[in-house]
């Protein structure tokens, strides 16, 4: 077990160049490049302040369980 685990650090350790890049690369960048929606959705998030990320939230939420009691008791 501790021959495992001493092969596993080695290893780690010759990687760690490609993991370090790994973590710099963009994770948004096949979103965009693939022009998927949830690029947008990214980008909306981290240039949002977090007053109006909440705020949205409750909105929609808000909003959500209006729509439900709507369709479940046929309220107007």
């Amino acid at each position: 077990m501790a021959d495992s685990n001493n092969n596993f650090k080695e290893s780690l350790e010759r990687n760690k160049h490609n993991l370090e890049y790994l973590n710099k690369k963009d994770r948004r960048m096949r979103f965009n490049n693939a022009k998927d929606p949830i690029y947008f959705a990214f980008d909306y998030v981290e240039n949002a302040s977090v007053g109006n990320l909440i705020r949205d939230f409750i909105k929609d939420t808000i909003y959500e369980i209006k729509k439900f009691f709507k369709k479940m008791f046929g309220i107007k």
